[in-house]
């Protein structure tokens, strides 16, 4: 009967998952097709370069959180090795549905650039909060390493963002949010590779 029992509690739970990464995904999807349509023009208006540049630095920053959630959430709840117990899922719901949300505000603000990046500086900020939360009272004992890595890549990219907005120009602050995106996208993946794409022999982690 307590396998029974087990049995369902983590069906629903596995449910439960699949709605948040479902939600995750829909408003990813709304927050891309906001950007494409502050791309477009007005009839008559004047095309500037840095609604495509931060576009560009909003793509670079979401492929991977949006991979990283959802990979998250497949190994910590899904399945028979989940790990995490039941409630705890409600922690990630919440923290990365305020990230979802920061995206949607960053996809209205490509074409304001010192909005733009304090938007990601938060979002930043957010996501180590995040990871320090489930690494440290969350993870019941689980090895999340690249969880961990995570929290140093974007720690040390929010804190890099931060001299920008003393030294640079508004005109040049587009280059240098691009610039800083690409960096952590780049960083993150090299480091993290094994956890994004799994094989039989790297294990999840």
């Amino acid at each position: 009967m307590d396998g029974n029992a087990n049995g369902r509690e983590q069906k629903k739970q596995g449910r439960s998952v699949e709605h948040l990464q479902e939600l995750y995904t829909v408003v990813v999807a709304i927050a891309l097709s906001l950007v494409v349509a502050r791309l477009i023009p007005a009839p008559g208006g004047k095309v500037t370069v840095q609604p495509f540049l931060l576009s560009a630095a909003l793509l670079v920053t979401l492929i991977p959180f949006y991979h990283g959630a959802l990979r998250h959430l497949d190994e910590q709840y899904a399945g028979a090795g989940a790990r995490q117990a039941r409630g705890f899922v409600l922690v990630d719901f919440l923290v990365l549905f305020l990230e979802s949300c920061v995206f949607l505000a960053l996809a209205v603000s490509v074409a304001r650039p010192e909005v733009f990046a304090w938007l990601f500086f938060a979002l930043l900020a957010l996501d180590v909060v995040w990871v320090f939360l489930t690494t440290k009272f969350l993870a019941n004992g689980s090895d999340l390493a690249s969880q961990r890595m995570w929290r140093t890549i974007n720690l040390c990219a929010a804190l890099g963002l931060l001299i920008p907005f003393f030294t640079v120009s508004s005109g040049n602050l587009s280059y240098v949010v691009l610039a800083m995106a690409i960096v952590r996208t780049s960083v993150d993946y090299a480091l993290t590779w094994r956890f994004y794409a799994p094989t039989s022999t790297s294990g999840l982690t």
